[in-house]
C-alpha cells in the first residue's frame, strides 16, 4: 500500500480542486465543526496525515496545534513542502511514537479504509488522548449511493483498495472506547446540479436524520477520570 500512495501522492491535491471535491471538501468540515467542536490552541495528532489536506485545515482553519503522522514517504514529501513548520512524522498507525495521554484530539480522516488491523489503530489513538479530550474518526460509508458507483466501476483508484464501512459497524467500533457521537454527510448526487445545489442536500438530510452520506463520523470523548485502559 505505501507503493500505492507514493504513486499519487503529486497529484493527491488536484482532486479538491474540482467542484465535486470542493463541495464534500465543505460538507465534510462542517460535519467535523459540529462534531468534534475544536478550540483554538488544542494541541491534535492526524494519524494518516498524507498530503497534509486535512492537517492545514486544522492549523490555520481552526487554529490547533497540530503534529502529523503517515507511513507513506512520498505523501509527507507533499505535505512538508506545504506545511514546513508543522511536525510532520513518518511512522505506523498500529505503534504510534507518541507517549499515552498527550494529545486533546487524536484524528485519523479515511484511514481504517486501509489498514488491516482497525482495532490496533484505534487503541493506539485511545492511547494518546489525554483524559478530557477527544479521539475522532472519519470514513467512508459503504451503504452511499457514491460507494455502490465506485463498486461498479472499472476504473482502479486508491479506492479500489479501500474496505468502506457502515454506520452500525464504525458505531459499535468506537463504542468499546466510550460513548459515541455519530454524524454524516456528503449526501448530494456528484452531478453537476446535485454538486451546485450540495448545501440543499445537507440541510434536508440533517433534518431527516439521514444515514446515506457517503462521509460518516465518529467522535468518543474520554472522560476527564478516565484510567488508561489496557486490553
Amino acid at each position: 500500500m505505501e507503493d500505492i500512495w507514493d504513486e499519487v501522492s503529486v497529484r493527491y491535491e488536484d482532486w479538491y480542486e474540482t467542484p465535486l471535491g470542493r463541495a464534500v471538501d465543505e460538507a465534510e468540515r462542517r460535519a467535523f465543526l459540529r462534531l468534534l467542536e475544536p478550540r483554538v490552541g488544542e494541541r491534535i495528532l492526524e494519524v494518516g496525515c498524507g498530503t497534509g489536506h486535512w492537517t492545514k485545515w486544522f492549523r490555520e482553519g481552526l487554529g490547533m496545534r497540530v503534529v502529523g503522522l503517515d507511513f507513506s514517504e512520498g505523501m509527507l514529501a507533499v505535505a512538508r513542502g506545504r506545511l514546513p513548520d508543522v511536525p510532520l512524522v513518518r511512522g505506523d498507525a498500529t505503534f504510534l511514537p507518541f507517549k499515552d495521554r498527550n494529545f486533546d484530539v487524536v484524528a485519523a480522516v479515511t484511514v481504517l479504509e486501509f489498514v488491516q488491523e482497525p482495532k490496533k489503530v484505534l487503541d493506539e489513538m485511545w492511547r494518546c488522548v489525554r483524559p478530557g479530550g477527544r479521539m475522532v474518526v472519519g470514513a467512508l460509508h459503504d451503504r452511499s449511493p457514491l460507494a455502490r458507483r465506485r463498486r461498479a466501476s472499472d476504473v482502479r483508484t486508491v479506492l479500489s483498495h479501500a474496505r468502506f464501512f457502515g454506520y452500525d459497524e464504525l458505531k459499535e467500533l468506537l463504542r468499546h472506547y466510550g460513548p459515541v457521537r455519530m454524524g454524516e454527510c456528503v449526501r448530494f448526487p456528484s452531478t453537476g446540479w446535485g454538486v451546485r445545489t450540495s448545501w440543499m442536500f445537507e440541510i434536508f438530510g440533517r433534518l431527516i436524520g439521514s444515514r446515506s452520506g457517503a462521509f460518516l463520523i465518529g467522535v468518543v470523548p474520554k472522560s476527564p477520570t478516565t484510567l488508561q485502559k489496557r486490553d
